[in-house]
């Protein structure tokens, strides 16, 4: 069986997750052997094929690209899976946090930047991660920015899960609104999901989120 879905271009509003958490990684980051299934909605029972053409990637020198024009599809398979209807994002307090799911560590990440709550917020990061985010935490303008674009959010929705390697993807919309959405990147500490940014300049994810989030397709196989 196949299931699809089409994304649209992504709206400019500016979500905090993107303006303080997303900031290049040098080179690619090669994943290590995967850690087992992502969370409750685990267990991915097929694989998604990641699709986007070559004028749609952020990474304009992307390998994957070469020789193709920009009108090509590049294309990505990872396991994973597609949820019809989107899983709806809870709402979550500081001392009521389960980041051992994908959904939760998800909750909690969000929760803690509409609470602009700086000591959570790193809480949600793996420690190789924390010193930059901590940085940029320092910035009240995009504090500031990113409280304002939360504020204006009313609901969030999981649209599908795929693991890379160590690390679990969460395709993720807001609002209802197929032009908005992110792939936040998740990698096990412990027994918890934490948020990093190893991937930022990854190839492969690259083709995932220009696929999710500029016009592209995503395809689930069973």
């Amino acid at each position: 069986m196949f299931r699809s879905w089409c994304a649209s271009k992504l709206s400019p509003l500016v979500l905090a997750t993107v303006v303080l958490a997303c900031s290049p990684a040098p080179g690619n980051a090669p994943p290590a052997e995967a850690a087992g299934n992502p969370s409750a909605s685990e267990q991915p029972p097929g694989e998604l094929v990641f699709r986007s053409t070559v004028e749609k990637l952020f990474n304009h020198r992307n390998s994957l690209a070469e020789g193709k024009e920009r009108e090509d599809v590049v294309e990505v398979t990872l396991p994973g899976r597609l949820f019809a209807p989107p899983i709806p994002l809870p709402d979550v307090t500081r001392d009521a946090v389960d980041r051992t799911t994908l959904e939760g560590a998800l909750a909690s990440d969000v929760a803690a930047f509409r609470a602009d709550d700086a000591e959570w917020i790193l809480e949600n990061f793996a420690p190789s991660d924390q010193q930059k985010i901590a940085q940029q935490l320092e910035r009240e303008d995009l504090r500031a920015r990113n409280k304002a674009a939360l504020d204006h959010i009313h609901s969030m929705e999981i649209w599908g899960m795929a693991t890379y390697g160590e690390y679990g993807l969460v395709m993720y919309r807001y609002d209802g609104d197929s032009t908005r959405g992110l792939v936040p990147t998740f990698t096990k500490v412990g027994n918890e999901w934490k948020r990093t940014n190893v991937l930022s300049a990854d190839e492969v994810f690259d083709v995932v989120l220009s696929a999710f989030r500029s016009g592209g397709e995503v395809i689930e196989s069973e």
